[in-house]
This record gives C-alpha cells, structure tokens and sequence, in this order.
C-alpha cells in the first residue's frame, strides 16, 4: 500500500544532479532531506538515501520525477516514487510501506 506526502520543501535542484552523479559510487553516501506531511502526520522528515531514477517531468528542467529509498517515520529502506519542482520546493511523494512491495 503506497501512502502519499505532501511535499513542503527540500534540497536546489543541483542537490538532485550531485546526487545522481554518484548513483553506482559505492563510497559516496549523498542524503537529501524533505519537509512532508499525510492528512495524519504533520512534519515529517523524508530523508533519501538512495536515488537510481531521475527523469524530467517536462523541458524545463526544474520538474523532476525521482525513484530511490528512503527514511521516513524511522524506517529505512522504504521505496519512493516522488514528483517535486526545484523552483517551488514543493511536490508529492509516494511511499511504499515496508511488506507491501
């Protein structure tokens, strides 16, 4: 079951491209936080600590649609699916709960 964050804000969009320039260094640890919330859970922290999809969402280059692993409510490893515009900081994300993959 994928539950869906409100996303608040988060890192410029040169954080994303850094991040992705080293998607297979198995020595660099890159982690990008986000500001999020569900109608239930005001606050949360979405901390992505892996990232191995980035695509452009239109030609502008500032939307961007990402895939990767996350920490969220103290949970590590949850799969992302996240929309999110480097302009306003602000998008959505989809989280899969851990034993629903």
């Amino acid at each position: 079951m994928d539950v869906r964050y409100e996303i608040l804000g988060g890192p410029e969009r040169g954080a994303f491209f850094s991040a992705y320039e080293h998607v297979h260094d198995k020595d660099v640890q890159v982690t990008m936080e986000f500001a999020a919330q569900t109608p239930s859970a005001k606050g949360v922290a979405i901390k992505v600590t892996k990232l191995y999809g980035l695509s452009h969402e239109d030609g502008s280059g500032h939307r961007l649609n990402l895939e990767g692993r996350c920490t969220a409510h103290g949970v590590h490893g949850v799969k992302f699916r996240m929309f999110y515009d480097t302009e306003e900081h602000t998008g959505y994300a989809m989280l899969t709960r851990p034993g629903s993959e």
